[in-house]
């Protein structure tokens, strides 16, 4: 039991992380977007 929670943790950190460096780089695309339009 511990062990499935640990891998679930560890999997939710892993795609948050990923997520995150995709909403940044819309972000960034957004800014350059804005800025140079």
């Amino acid at each position: 039991m511990r062990r499935i929670f640990f891998y679930l943790i560890n999997n939710i950190r892993e795609h948050f992380m990923l997520y995150l460096a995709l909403w940044l780089l819309l972000a960034l695309i957004d800014l350059i977007y804005i800025f140079f339009l």
